[in-house]
């Protein structure tokens, strides 16, 4: 296995940014479907169901690698939302 899926949800929260949730990594596309399907059944997922993404990664290879600078203004304001990279939607 060189390949991995990794599935999350993401759902905006009112004046505070995203709240993003890991759900889980599977060996194969058809197994990080299966656990959308399954997940999206359950309290919280289920009004949310276009939240669900799953990223293709292949292992022993770096993903980030230019650094990174914080944004300082974000920091001093406390209702700054929170910036992050959204997965992108694996298509069923």
């Amino acid at each position: 296995m060189t390949t991995v899926y990794v599935v999350q949800h993401v759902h905006s929260l009112p004046d505070q940014g995203e709240d993003v949730k890991f759900l889980g990594v599977y060996t194969s596309r058809e197994k990080a479907l299966a656990a959308i399907r399954r997940l999206s059944r359950q309290p919280g997922f289920s009004e949310g169901p276009t939240g669900f993404s799953t990223d293709e990664y292949q292992l022993d290879k770096d993903y980030w690698t230019e650094g990174f600078v914080t944004d300082s203004a974000a920091r001093r304001e406390p209702s700054a939302k929170k910036r992050r990279s959204r997965p992108r939607p694996l298509a069923g």
